[in-house]
């Protein structure tokens, strides 16, 4: 008899927790999965498909930028017309929109505001061939099949994704594959995103690390995000591989962002593991979750580090025990960018086999 009441009980309460909380999901924080890969991938292969997508800055704007990367307008069927880019897309003013928002970024390249200091070299997704699987084990394996394209020709099709939201229009409601590659052309970065592990000062315990990004980033200014992101861009490029490797640039971001080196990790045997592709439908970027366990590193010493873009992107860091209590009281109590809440619930889930739960919002 006792031990039915409480269970009853217990079951009141949880379901007193369910209505005043939920789950975190894909709907909740705007982001469409192009695949969760369980357990992990066994490898992420980055392939060209040797087109080219570039918007040259207006004429006007030239003479003052000293050390700018200029490239002429080239679509993806080698012309310098976007005519065919509109027909694809079906968006019949995209012309228009591109001729609009390329000068207010060359403004912000001159005026170095908004993010806009250097015009690199970027990659941008064509394609993606997912749900293949390779040996016994069926382990999945991903192939994100590239363009190139340059930081400029970025932000100037993230501006026109804007103006499309305010409209409401049927590329801010992408849910498949095929409505992905119909809009390839505004996906022109591949962002991969880090969370980290450190040993705790607690025995056999572990912390992740959380930065709040900076007012000088591009967009999220001053949220909380997980340890890191560094974007897809020519230096991730192996000559000797001929073609760029996603790896590079994950030990590239985590030296750049937070001090770690890279042969740090060759001398510790740094685990890593590449989990989510997905599309973060607030501003179409294309991202990709990876957590990194790294051994014999404290947060005290992360910490001191020094590092290229540290003081830049990143206005903290901060660690919270990687335990479920432990990660949903630090995210009701910090105002997190919807990738970073997107990739604590990947871990959580494959963690402790549950997803986050969160506050529900208040209606207004």
């Amino acid at each position: 008899m006792g031990k039915r009441f409480i269970q009853r009980i217990q079951y009141k309460i949880h379901i007193r927790k369910l209505r005043k909380a939920e789950f975190l999901y894909d709907d909740n924080l705007n982001i469409f999965t192009i695949e969760n890969a369980v357990p992990k991938y066994k490898r992420i292969d980055i392939e060209s498909s040797g087109k080219k997508f570039y918007i040259d800055i207006p004429d006007e704007y030239k003479s003052r930028l000293k050390q700018f990367a200029f490239h002429e307008n080239c679509s993806f069927d080698d012309t310098s017309s976007f005519q065919g880019l509109s027909e694809q897309t079906g968006i019949y003013d995209l012309e228009r929109l591109i001729e609009q928002k390329r000068k207010i970024v060359a403004e912000d390249f001159v005026n170095q505001t908004n993010g806009c200091m250097f015009n690199e070299l970027k990659y941008g997704v064509y394609n993606v061939i997912i749900g293949e699987r390779i040996g016994d084990d069926e382990d999945p394996v991903a192939k994100i099949i590239t363009f190139e394209t340059d930081f400029f020709t970025f932000r100037v099709m993230y501006l026109v994704y804007q103006d499309l939201r305010k409209r409401n229009h049927d590329i801010t409601k992408v849910s498949s594959m095929t409505e992905f590659r119909k809009y390839n052309c505004f996906s022109c970065a591949i962002g991969v995103h880090i969370l980290v592990g450190i040993d705790s000062e607690r025995f056999g315990q572990e912390q992740l690390i959380i930065s709040k990004r900076s007012d000088n980033t591009i967009d999220y200014h001053n949220k909380y995000h997980i340890s890191a992101c560094e974007g897809l861009c020519h230096m991730d490029y192996n000559p000797s591989a001929g073609k760029v490797q996603i790896n590079t640039c994950l030990f590239r971001g985590i030296e750049e962002e937070l001090g770690i080196p890279a042969d740090y990790h060759m001398e510790n045997n740094t685990e890593y593991s590449y989990w989510d592709i997905y599309l973060n439908k607030d501003t179409y970027d294309f991202e990709i979750s990876c957590y990194v366990r790294i051994k014999r590193m404290y947060f005290d010493d992360v910490k001191t580090l020094m590092a290229k873009d540290k003081r830049f992107e990143l206005s903290k860091i901060d660690a919270v025990n990687a335990n479920k209590k432990a990660i949903e009281q630090y995210i009701e109590e910090h105002d997190f960018m919807p990738q970073g809440l997107y990739i604590l619930n990947s871990f959580v889930i494959r963690r402790f086999r549950s997803a986050i739960r969160v506050p529900k919002k208040k209606k207004t």
